[in-house]
């Protein structure tokens, strides 16, 4: 219910009532004993503590995720995604080039698994790395796959996710003439799945 709640301030732009809706959300999950719900909770008070960049809160419920999830049940694909997570609580700190790797590997993983839809919304997280990076037209290129493929859900309005496409775009504000951003996002949108992973091979130095 309060993430549902939540959800409704977001997207009326309330964003100080739905993080605090969602940090309520965390002890009623603990209290409730049931491992799912803890988790969704834990994820959801995790992402919103990244999009508004607060490091140390996203860390911290990560870590309680990670927990969580060692306690009750195990999956490879959570396993990738606290993993990813912690590589954008590194980003966030300002580390960029740390960061890439571990998100690599998360579309790696994606990819592998021929799940489009999470492998776009890892890419928009890769692309911010990217151009926090400096490495502004590859992220442009990455972005701009992302933003045809992503699911109702990875764009999400108030979302983490959300937060990087804007990164992505401000950073190619500053780097890119409008000609360069135009003629890059329309590569991005031509790419197939498997020419993205290369590009993002690539990048990683």
């Amino acid at each position: 219910m309060l993430e549902r709640l939540a959800d409704a301030a977001l997207g009326r732009g309330d964003v100080t009532r739905a993080d605090r809706l969602l940090e309520e959300s965390v002890p009623i999950a603990r209290r409730s004993g049931s491992p799912i719900m803890l988790t969704q909770a834990l994820a959801r008070a995790a992402d919103r503590a990244l999009a508004r960049n607060d490091p140390d809160r996203a860390e911290a419920l990560i870590n309680e995720l990670a927990e969580a999830e060692t306690r009750s049940f195990s999956s490879p694909g959570m396993n990738r995604g606290i993993a990813a997570s912690r590589a954008l609580v590194t980003l966030a700190r300002g580390d960029a080039r740390t960061a890439l790797r571990p998100l690599l590997e998360s579309l790696k993983y994606w990819h592998e698994r021929d799940d489009e839809g999470s492998f776009a919304v890892a890419l928009r997280s890769f692309a911010a790395a990217l151009a926090a990076d400096e490495q502004t037209r590859e992220a442009v290129v990455l972005a701009a796959y992302a933003d045809t493929r992503e699911g109702a859900i990875a764009k999400r309005r108030g979302s983490a996710n959300e937060r990087y496409g804007e990164q992505v775009y401000a950073a190619a504000a500053n780097a890119l003439s409008p000609a360069e951003v135009s003629d890059a996002r329309k590569e991005g949108e031509a790419l197939r799945r498997s020419e993205a992973l290369r590009l993002a091979q690539a990048a990683v130095r």
